[in-house]
């Protein structure tokens, strides 16, 4: 990894097309782990806006930068901040692209979690306040433990119902806790789930591959490459690529 930061060598690109990591900014831009690299990418993007001219409202074009953060891995894998009009694809090319550092670096693309994970992420939770279920009372997981009269309700919703939205709306409670809730989500396909942490911040699971997370505003740059290192590390394993079983 310290040889591709040894290649980070500022913005560039025409105007409209600029991208990179800065350089000769006053506060650190990016930062170098054990096996990985993390960094405050930043490209151009152009938008529409309305301007006046001679008088008149019409729509011009502007370019504004915008920051992506962008973790890379030894083992090719990465994570990013989503980030309107910015791609993963950008910041690849940027650190391992033919024209930045010429090596043989794979990177891995995963499509979705697994079942199995997106259970896991509704076991382990510490609060969730938010579900969205699909294949309604059609799971028989391992290790279920639902009440029979509950059972059967969620088979009743499951005749009629295709798929099931819970959510806690502004409340700080816990759909783990009424057991009619639970039942659905033991025995359904969870597509979409929110979940409060110990520390108050919001993650959310969804079954299409993507994991948001937040951290407190306060960390610096150092301590969100380790969190968000730490996270990757801790959904890695519930992921697939979209060959596979």
């Amino acid at each position: 990894m310290d040889a591709i930061a040894e290649e980070i060598d500022g913005i560039y690109g025409y105007e409209g097309e600029q991208r990179g990591v800065s350089v000769e900014s006053s506060e650190d831009e990016y930062v170098v782990g054990d096996d990985y690299i993390f960094a405050r990418f930043v490209q151009e993007v152009t938008e529409e806006r309305r301007e006046i001219e001679e008088g008149e409202v019409v729509i011009g074009e502007g370019n504004i930068a915008r920051i992506m953060r962008f973790l890379l891995t030894r083992d090719g894998d990465y994570a990013y901040e989503s980030t309107s009009g910015v791609y993963d694809d950008d910041a690849l090319e940027y650190f391992i692209g033919e024209d930045s550092f010429e090596i043989g670096f794979e990177c891995n693309r995963y499509n979705r979690f697994t079942r199995e994970q997106m259970w896991d992420f509704y076991d382990g939770a510490f609060r969730v306040r938010g579900l969205k279920l699909e294949e309604i009372a059609e799971l028989d997981r391992d290790g279920a433990d639902v009440d029979s009269n509950v059972e059967e309700h969620v088979e009743d919703a499951g005749e009629d119902t295709i798929r099931a939205e819970f959510s806690t709306g502004s409340r700080d409670n816990n759909l783990k806790s009424p057991d009619i809730v639970d039942g659905f989500a033991q025995q359904s396909e969870i597509d979409y789930i929110r979940m409060k942490d110990s520390e108050g911040q919001i993650n959310e699971a969804y079954q299409s591959g993507r994991y948001v997370y937040s951290y407190p505003a306060d960390l610096s740059l150092e301590e969100q490459a380790e969190r968000t290192r730490q996270v990757l590390s801790d959904v890695k394993s519930g992921l697939v690529q979209e060959d596979e079983d």
